[in-house]
């Protein structure tokens, strides 16, 4: 979520993608706080080029979309984990446990928005 007044942006949850929980909980979310745009990382290689993720990426906005009334852009999401351990501050060994609770994913999502936003002038 992001604060256009603040120009900051704070993740608020993560959702596991395991039999469509993610799908079901952003569409509840988009619905509770009326969004009409999302933001999505993409993830590219080093290049720029589309990796093999990419394609059930957008398949799963598209699902999205055809759920609810809304516009999804993405962004390169290149470098976003690295950047959201450097960030807080976590070592290249992380424990397992900080990486499955979602720490990593909410900061790089945050970074992801924030990149997001400074190319659209905001």
């Amino acid at each position: 979520m992001a604060d256009l007044s603040e120009k900051s942006c704070q993740a608020l949850e993560t959702y596991p993608r395991a039999r469509k929980q993610a799908e079901t909980k952003i569409l509840e979310f988009i619905e509770k706080n009326q969004i009409d745009l999302l933001v999505v990382g993409l993830p590219l290689d080093e290049n720029g080029q589309e990796t093999s993720e990419c394609e059930s990426i957008r398949r799963f906005c598209q699902r999205l979309c055809k759920r609810a009334l809304i516009k999804v852009e993405f962004v390169d999401e290149w470098g976003s984990s690295l950047d959201a351990k450097q960030r807080l501050n976590l070592s290249a060994s992380i424990d397992p446990r900080i990486r499955k609770s979602g720490v990593i994913d909410a900061e790089a999502a945050s970074i992801i928005l924030e990149r997001y936003l400074s190319n659209q002038g905001n």
